[in-house]
């Protein structure tokens, strides 16, 4: 195994949306149709934590973000209150080693600790 996987942080704002906006633009993975900017995406760190956190898999030789996952409230009603969206982008350059699979294992996890 040649990554870690830790908590986003707001040094890794950049490398998270160079990999989400990859995918707004190449592919039907999400669907936002405008890039976001750093601004947004910082924010979208803040939003991420306590029982709703993003993580990231950094490559323990470079320190590069390879891949992000999150979770997300589903919806607002309290009915829903303890269902999440999760979300799991991989770098086009490491997809196939298992990443996807590892940050999934962890949402699932930290999932499990927030109830």
């Amino acid at each position: 195994m040649g990554w870690i996987i830790r908590a986003a942080e707001p040094t890794d704002a950049e490398a998270i949306r160079a990999i989400y906006n990859r995918e707004v633009e190449g592919s039907t993975v999400t669907f936002d149709m405008v890039e976001r900017s750093l601004e947004e995406q910082l924010a979208w760190i803040s939003e991420h934590s306590g029982g709703h956190p993003a993580i990231v898999a950094v490559d323990q030789k470079s320190g590069q973000i390879l891949g992000f996952g999150s979770l997300t409230a589903y919806r607002p009603r309290p009915a829903y209150s303890i269902t999440v969206e999760d979300s799991v982008y991989v770098r086009d350059d490491s997809r196939g080693l298992g990443l996807g699979q590892a940050l999934l294992g962890e949402l699932v996890h930290l999932a499990g600790l927030h109830g």
